[in-house]
């Protein structure tokens, strides 16, 4: 790296939560100097779709910029447990 630069620290979170009127949302949040991705799976995610414009909202507050992403959530994927000892860049898809 040439003198001054510095290198591009990462931080990721991995969460899994389950909500009585969504089901298993997870959601992986990846922090770096560029700003902020933040991915949400579920079931359903035309789910979110009313409260989307919100989301959004709010975290444009966080004053960087923030990429979101709504996925869907596969039937079948291994429980959050299983995915801890995997890869990160495997665990955010």
């Amino acid at each position: 790296d040439p003198a001054g630069s510095e290198t591009d620290r990462v931080h990721r979170v991995f969460l899994s939560v389950p909500f009585s009127s969504l089901g298993e949302v997870r959601l992986g949040l990846e922090q770096r100097s560029a700003g902020l991705r933040a991915r949400l799976w579920l079931a359903d995610p035309d789910q979110l779709a009313a409260l989307r414009p919100d989301l959004e909202a709010e975290l444009a507050t966080l004053g960087r910029p923030v990429h979101l992403q709504v996925l869907a959530l596969p039937p079948g994927t291994p429980d959050l447990r299983a995915l801890a000892g995997a890869s990160p860049l495997q665990a955010m898809g």
